[in-house]
């Protein structure tokens, strides 16, 4: 049994005291200290640092979950930039291979005016007589003939694995471009009569 007394200000005058009597006496003095101890020390929510007394606390206040949403939040935050990144890459690989695509097509229009180019000079270059006006559209399949040359160097030097992206987009529209000037002149020739 415990019996708890309140002295009054006149048993102690410079302070009301609370005395304590009974059998479990130092077992709730034990207890009171321990709880005072207990509320002085640090806690922490992460689960690695804290002992017994921070996980309690931990759990009751719900530190844990806290640092569990967190990591989840960090997790899903990650992932969307791993899918960005992703998706990003596969837009990459769609346009290097439209560019590609492209370049081949260039090429082969190249080939298909290489060809022309070769005909319409040797049917000139056939001819006993060669007229002035014939002989200045000799001089110019022979000029689009180097000019085709040097767009077939220039393509074959390109290597669309090799280049970044913005690369190959500047040489293949820059191919593009000599492509369709060669296109025309060649075009033009082949309308001249001779």
């Amino acid at each position: 049994m415990i019996n708890i007394t309140a002295l009054s200000p006149d048993q102690a005058p410079e302070c009301t005291l609370i005395r304590v009597e009974g059998r479990h006496t130092t077992r709730i003095a034990l207890l009171c200290t321990t709880l005072l101890w207990l509320s002085a020390c640090e806690t922490t929510d992460d689960p690695r640092e804290g002992g017994f007394v921070s996980g309690a606390i931990n759990i009751a206040d719900g530190g844990y979950q806290r640092r569990v949403d967190e990591k989840q939040r960090e997790y899903d935050e990650q992932l969307a930039a791993r899918q960005n990144l992703v998706r990003q890459a596969e837009e990459l690989k769609q346009e290097r291979i439209r560019l590609t695509r492209e370049l081949e097509q260039a090429t082969k229009r190249l080939a298909e005016l290489e060809v022309s180019i070769r005909e319409q000079r040797r049917r000139l270059e056939q001819q006993h007589r060669l007229t002035a006006e014939a002989q200045v559209k000799l001089r110019k399949l022979r000029d689009a003939e180097a000019r085709a040359r040097r767009i077939r160097s220039a393509a074959d030097q390109l290597d669309p694995g090799d280049n970044s992206l913005g690369a190959l987009q500047e040489k293949v529209t820059e191919l593009s471009t000599d492509l369709a000037e060669l296109d025309s002149i060649v075009d033009s020739l082949a309308g001249e009569g001779f």
